[in-house]
């Protein structure tokens, strides 16, 4: 199975790992805790690392640096030289990131122009309103053939079922706990 990671998982996997989490996860989502969110994010990319094909798009990489970027940037208001040392702080991020796409053997796809084509041609994206970085995202997935992709945002979530990958098949989107759940099951089906 191909599996996309959206950025949400990212940051649920580094919220104990690194400084992120004292920043971009500091509340529970859908009932349950940081700690858990992390625990189903390593979860998948374990399952995904042992029996399956991970992918996401270098959007991810800027999206988790200018995550924490503008978090910092609210932190720091009023500070006169803030800019220099926040992109260095922010950076920090992208590079745990590198380091974990790295160790999980998650591979980075490039952004192109047949992926910017096929954001602009996807009426339904437009008609849903989805916003740019999330349509190329939903793009790169259809374009790449992926089967799940995995998100924490809800506007994500929603559109699980809607679309279908280069293949045919329906692309799933789905939050970290019911992606543990799809991974162990399509494992499953192959031993």
């Amino acid at each position: 199975m191909k599996v996309y990671l959206d950025t949400g998982l990212f940051l649920d996997y580094l919220a104990p790992r690194g400084h992120a989490g004292y920043f971009l996860r500091i509340t529970d989502r859908r009932g349950r805790t940081v700690d858990q969110l992390s625990k189903d994010a390593a979860g998948c990319l374990i399952e995904i690392g042992s029996k399956h094909e991970g992918v996401t798009s270098c959007l991810t990489l800027y999206e988790v640096e200018n995550a924490m970027y503008e978090k910092l940037k609210d932190l720091s208001s009023g500070l006169s030289d803030l800019h220099r040392y926040l992109i260095t702080s922010a950076r920090s991020l992208t590079v745990q990131v590198l380091s974990m796409v790295k160790y999980h053997k998650i591979r980075v796809l490039d952004l192109s122009q047949v992926i910017f084509q096929k954001t602009v041609s996807e009426i339904e994206l437009q008609s849903r309103a989805i916003e740019a970085a999330d349509s190329i995202h939903i793009a790169t997935a259809i374009v790449h053939d992926v089967d799940l992709i995995i998100s924490t945002d809800d506007h994500m979530l929603d559109l699980n079922g809607v679309f279908a990958n280069s293949s045919g098949g329906q692309i799933q989107c789905v939050d970290t706990d019911d992606a543990l759940l799809v991974l162990q099951q399509k494992s499953s089906r192959f031993r």
